[in-house]
């Protein structure tokens, strides 16, 4: 569908919706009407969750807003294995309740194990959300 005929039938029309998840920004580069090709469509999401290894550990780290469509970026990509001993959230700005629940899950083989995880750093919104929802007892918390 074409509906702004300035543009050519390979681009589609500025106003065509897109179906992206909540929490990711989307970057459209629009097509000249002498320029060939598709429209180049990057999606990146507000935050980001990987894992690295530590010496004492796998370790989780979180970064950025941290929501549900991150977390369902981080259950479809396959890395998780619930084996961390800490999780890094000095870079969280905002965490809702699946996030949390995501942090749970993936020390749980830690705390099996007779080890207390480490919730590295927590900014005082992520805290909170961790009082609140009672998680705290699960975490040895590094300020």
């Amino acid at each position: 569908m074409n509906v702004h005929g300035g543009f050519p039938a390979a681009c589609q029309s500025p106003f065509a919706v897109l179906s992206v998840p909540r929490g990711t920004v989307l970057l459209v580069r629009r097509c000249s009407p002498d320029e060939e090709g598709v429209p180049v469509q990057i999606t990146e999401p507000f935050g980001a969750i990987d894992l690295v290894d530590e010496e004492a550990g796998p370790v989780l780290r979180l970064r950025g807003e941290v929501d549900s469509a991150v977390v369902a970026r981080w259950d479809a990509s396959g890395q998780h294995h619930g084996r961390a001993v800490a999780v890094d959230v000095s870079g969280t700005t905002f965490l809702d309740c699946r996030g949390l629940r995501l942090v749970v899950r993936e020390t749980e083989a830690a705390r099996r194990s007779g080890r207390m995880p480490e919730l590295r750093r927590p900014s005082s919104s992520v805290r909170r959300l961790v009082d609140i929802t009672g998680a705290g007892p699960l975490f040895a918390t590094v300020a």
